[in-house]
């Protein structure tokens, strides 16, 4: 996580930085809002609201493909945040993950695996709302089982 923080930090910092993968004109945007009483904060690294595009840029040595662009629950988090705050559907968003290949040497550094350009992969993925509505629910159940562990615990 240290290595793609540091890499989405230089992206935001440094306009010449990866230009393979497209810029949206908010890095790092801020969302704070509530769901059911429940704080909820996300920060995506790139999107536009004005044209509908979000993107979250991935480092990693497990590859990313489609299936699993398209069943990360961290775009819908995203998607559920700008639903609640700018009241934009997730509908109108295309979403992509940019996923940037590294490996890891003998000394476990971690770099980018070269060429730089031909192992960059862009997935293109959606939601829906019918997906912001299970993800919300998801989010009551697991508070719900939490509470629930944390009054067991009080009764022991």
């Amino acid at each position: 996580m240290t290595f793609g923080t540091m890499i989405a930090q230089k992206k935001q910092d440094d306009p010449t930085f990866l230009p393979q993968i497209p810029r949206c004109p908010l890095l790092q945007y801020k969302m704070e809002a509530t769901f059911n009483g429940i704080p909820m904060i996300g920060k995506p690294d790139a999107i536009d609201l004005d044209n509908f595009i979000l993107r979250d840029y991935k480092t990693g040595k497990k590859d990313w493909d489609k299936k699993r662009a398209d069943e990360t629950d961290q775009l819908t988090m995203y998607l559920m945040l700008v639903y609640i705050i700018h009241k934009i559907p997730p509908e109108k968003f295309t979403c992509w993950i940019d996923w940037m290949q590294t490996m890891e040497d003998e000394n476990f550094n971690l770099s980018f695996v070269e060429p730089i350009e031909e192992n960059i992969k862009h997935f293109k993925t959606k939601r829906t709302m019918a997906d912001i509505l299970h993800f919300g629910k998801y989010i009551n159940d697991t508070v719900k089982k939490m509470q629930e562990f944390i009054n067991k615990k009080e009764i022991a």
